[in-house]
């Protein structure tokens, strides 16, 4: 690192670099450490010193304007020598030795982990660039799956849209999916544009790439108390091999299949209860069925009990379940025609035989047809209606012939100009009855048909209202995810700042044991050397003092004792002699600053003074002496 700004000496750590600019050609130069830079006058540090880029194992980086590097990964230079990149480009870095940036590489973001794709989800990628994935050919725009479980490595030439989970099919249960392009689904079936079909297979159930989930089915179970009413969306074969043509609605019961789940090419349209009739019970089944399976609209149908049925669609109970009439001996019922028929209890048994034997026995025959025969042969005398409890007891026949041919002729043309106006007029009736019923029947269809568009149109409504609430829903569901994406981000780059605080911290702790350790080893062998250092300065101090010593007691032993005190006393016993010469008997010798007792008389002060200092200089010399 630095140790002033204004130094033009750098040091670089391990994995650091810097850039270096270059002020007269502009060149931007990469240095990378462990170095001692030092800055010429015509340079400039502009970045640095940073820290080289770290990809741990399953993460990647995303680096803006990229170096472009040969076959050798050695990064090309221009004729300047500055590193040539990729302006715009991007390039993926996965986990590899740590790196440097380039002069003008960038980091996009921060470091992340690669995304981990669990079983039975996907990503939903899509192709932003023409590329060849392999020996696939992707086209701008084209998506597809990348199917877990793996690691997905990202590419430049393509985005991540969503992350797409598998649906779980339950038993008895299926999912409606809708085509939203020509494609191939997972069953290998080809699809258009906008079709429908049905998954019943349980378990976990991936849409593909051009596939969505329209609808979740339940199955519906069938009893003989419950069926269901199904109508067609479109035309089509159903699963039990017949052909429905569209609007065309049916019922399923449970002689057809134990449960059933609508296709996606049927509605359901209701639960159908079973009627139930009792004894002495019927009811009126207006619009009925006929034996193909039409409806008979305006018709009529009486069903007696005891029985259970259900009503198919379009058929309705006119006045519910009746209770039969049961009537005493003493009781009887006046019946009312409410339309034009013709009451054949005995037409059958009357019109057999030849015409000789009807003029004959003509009563007998009428009798006979109305009550029937016993096992005798003889005429019955009441017949038993069961369904209605009607007892006929009696038949009174009259004939009446008149007695004049004209008046017989007369009545005879009469009476076959009744009946032919009779019949006349019943066919007058019936073919009015008949234009009637098709008049009813097409005002029926008419208004069916305008039913139905307009049921159409109200569908279409709805399923325009339902397209812009799932607009919304996806477009509310997008901005949820691109919020969870957001979020999620955040805390990857949260949790990468901490882990890169953590191992910042792991590594700076390292650093300083090592340093530390370094210091006590260095202070361990400073110390040490310094002990050692002392221990031969002390052995060199004795050896010399030893020396010195025994030089010192050589040359006091070669002068000898006498000869040190006379020199001691040299200077003393001459100045002694020499005042003695003078005359003189005391002598004091002051500096004069000294203060000196007058009042005694110091009798011989100078004589012994200089003894005394004289005994007292040879004593030390000698002691000195003895101490060497």
């Amino acid at each position: 690192m630095k140790s002033s700004p204004d130094s033009p000496i750098i040091s670089i750590s391990p994995r650091h670099y810097i850039h270096v600019l270059n002020l007269n050609t502009h060149v931007t130069s990469l240095v990378v450490g462990p170095k001692t830079y030092v800055c010429q006058q015509d340079e400039k540090i502009v970045l640095g010193p940073e820290e080289l880029t770290v990809v741990p194992t399953m993460m990647y980086c995303v680096i803006r304007n990229p170096v472009i590097t040969d076959k050798d990964g050695v990064p090309v230079v221009d004729k300047y020598g500055q590193v040539k990149v990729r302006m715009g480009d991007e390039e993926y870095r996965f986990a590899q030795d740590p790196f440097p940036l380039y002069p003008g590489e960038a980091i996009k973001d921060i470091v992340r982990p690669l995304p981990v794709v669990l079983p039975n989800s996907a990503l939903r990628l899509r192709a932003v660039s023409d590329f060849e994935d392999g020996n696939v050919k992707r086209i701008a725009g084209e998506e597809w799956l990348f199917e877990g479980p793996g690691t997905y490595y990202p590419r430049k030439e393509v985005e991540i849209i969503k992350c797409e989970q598998a649906k779980v099919i339950l038993v008895n249960s299926a999912l409606v999916m809708e085509a939203t392009k020509d494609c191939v689904d997972r069953g290998g079936v080809s699809r258009v544009y906008g079709e429908r079909w049905l998954v019943t297979t349980p378990g976990a159930y991936l849409p593909g790439v051009y596939e969505q989930i329209v609808d979740e089915r339940k199955a519906i179970t069938l009893t003989d108390r419950r069926a269901i009413c199904v109508k067609a969306v479109k035309s089509h074969c159903d699963k039990f091999g017949k052909y429905r043509k569209a609007g065309e609605e049916w019922l399923i019961t449970h002689e057809d299949a134990e449960y059933h789940i609508c296709s996606a090419l049927e509605e359901f349209v209701k639960e159908v209860d079973v009627t139930i009739l009792r004894v002495h019970q019927f009811c009126v089944v207006v619009n009925p069925w006929d034996e193909n399976g039409v409806p008979q609209l305006g018709r009529k149908l009486l069903v007696r009990g005891e029985k259970s049925f259900f009503l198919r669609p379009g058929e309705y109970l006119e006045t519910g379940v009746q209770d039969a009439y049961i009537l005493q001996n003493n009781e009887g019922l006046i019946l009312r025609a409410k339309e034009q028929f013709v009451d054949d209890i005995c037409g059958d048994a009357v019109s057999e035989g030849d015409s000789v034997k009807q003029k004959c026995h003509s009563a007998r025959i009428i009798r006979a047809s109305v009550f029937g025969l016993d096992e005798s042969g003889k005429v019955r005398d009441r017949i038993v209606f069961p369904q209605n409890n009607l007892h006929i007891t009696s038949v009174d026949v009259q004939s009446v012939e008149p007695v004049d041919q004209r008046t017989r002729d007369s009545l005879q043309k009469s009476v076959q100009l009744a009946i032919e106006i009779t019949t006349n007029s019943q066919e007058a009736a019936a073919r009015h009855e008949a234009e009637r019923l098709e008049q009813e029947a097409r005002g029926r269809l008419e208004r069916q048909r305008i039913e139905d568009e307009a049921a159409a149109e109200q569908a279409r409504r709805n399923l325009l209202e339902i397209r812009v609430q799932l607009a919304a829903l996806e477009s509310s569901s997008q901005a949820k995810a691109e919020a969870e994406s957001r979020a999620e981000a955040n805390r990857i780059s949260s949790q990468a700042a901490v882990e890169e605080a953590k191992l910042r911290a792991e590594a700076l702790s390292i650093e300083t044991n090592a340093e530390l350790e370094r210091l006590k080893l260095a202070r361990a062998a400073e110390i040490a050397y310094i002990k050692e250092k002392n221990e031969l300065a002390l052995k060199y101090k004795e050896n010399e003092t030893e020396i010195e010593k025994s030089r010192f007691i050589s040359m006091v032993n070669a002068l000898g004792a006498d000869t040190l005190r006379a020199m001691a006393t040299a200077e003393s016993d001459h100045n002694l002699r020499m005042l003695n010469a003078l005359g003189l008997q005391s002598t004091l010798i002051t500096d004069g600053t000294t203060p000196v007792n007058l009042l005694t008389t110091a009798h011989g002060l100078i004589g012994s003074v200089f003894e005394g200092s004289s005994r007292k200089r040879t004593s030390e010399i000698s002691g000195n002496v003895d101490e060497k």
